[in-house]
């Protein structure tokens, strides 16, 4: 006679694989909301968005601000703009370079006072807030042909996209000389680097634009920006951002080791090859111009 005594259940590799996947998420997220509170009592002040967009309207129209309006005049009377020595007020500035650019302006050198450092590799710092500059103006320049995306928003998106990152490299700087010689020691990117040290900066940037009170597709595109299409939402501006970041470091855009995955993304926004063609010529003036940014926004 058959023994009908029940037998325990195995669960399947793929379950088991999803347990142990969900395990490190949860490990990892703990981790990073310990680090982001670490770093939001650091700061002196916690700005919201609508404190900073405040801030930005005092100094364009008041200019009460004389450190960021010394900023916006520095600017938009360098070569970057060709205004040399014939814009003296923010206002005149607003009229020469336009709101936008002004209101850029601003958010940068905000920023730049926030993330900044003697402490830090120089070069990196650069490098950093070079590539932020630039995928900002690729995904700026690929949201200008669709009226769905707001072209502004854009470069928000794009400049913010690395914030976890920055928190890294500015005030956790033991993790960041970790990350970055794990990386050079197993030959691998440095984002994977992150996810093996348990702080990768998309989380990071994640709970910090929730603490920020930024609106959720901030927090979408920091958290989802190298996955876009597992983004749970708003995945044409992940994949903008995406796309965008491609472009600001690809030297060569027709050999990409991920291009199956590019051309994905480059359907959701309907770019056609002839299109990625000219945003991949299109990539190498705008790198310079971020050059000329931070050459012209970089702390003296």
């Amino acid at each position: 006679m058959r023994n009908n005594i029940n037998k325990p259940k195995i669960p399947s590799p793929g379950i088991t694989s999803a347990f142990i996947t969900a395990q490190r998420r949860h490990s990892e997220e703990t981790r990073v909301l310990g680090l982001i509170h670490r770093f939001t009592e650091l700061l002196p002040h916690k700005p919201t968005v609508k404190e900073v967009c405040e801030h930005l309207v005092r100094v364009m129209i008041e200019e009460t601000d004389f450190e960021n309006c010394s900023v916006v005049l520095r600017a938009a009377n360098s070569a970057y703009y060709g205004f040399c020595g014939k814009v003296t007020t923010v206002s005149r500035a607003v009229v020469a370079i336009g709101f936008h650019e002004v209101q850029n302006i601003c958010l940068c050198a905000l920023l730049m006072q926030h993330f900044h450092s003697e402490a830090v590799n120089q070069k990196e710092q650069m490098q950093l807030w070079q590539h932020s500059f630039a995928t900002g103006g690729l995904a700026r320049s690929i949201a200008q042909l669709r009226p769905w995306i707001q072209t502004e928003e854009s470069y928000v998106l794009g400049l913010l996209h690395d914030l976890g990152r920055m928190v890294l490299m500015f005030y956790f700087l033991d993790d960041y000389h970790q990350i970055h010689k794990l990386a050079t020691e197993s030959s691998v990117s440095f984002y994977v680097a992150e996810e093996r040290h348990g702080m990768p900066h998309t989380l990071i940037g994640k709970w910090l634009a929730i603490k920020w009170h930024l609106p959720t597709v901030y927090q979408i595109v920091m958290e989802y920006h190298h996955v876009p299409l597992s983004a749970p939402q708003s995945q044409k501006e992940v994949s903008l951002i995406y796309l965008a970041d491609v472009l600001a470091y690809a030297e060569d855009i027709a050999n990409q080791p991920n291009q199956d995955y590019v051309n994905e993304c480059c359907d959701q926004l309907y770019i056609s090859k002839d299109e990625w063609q000219y945003l991949g010529e299109k990539a190498i003036a705008i790198r310079n111009e971020s050059v000329n940014m931070w050459n012209m926004l970089k702390p003296a």
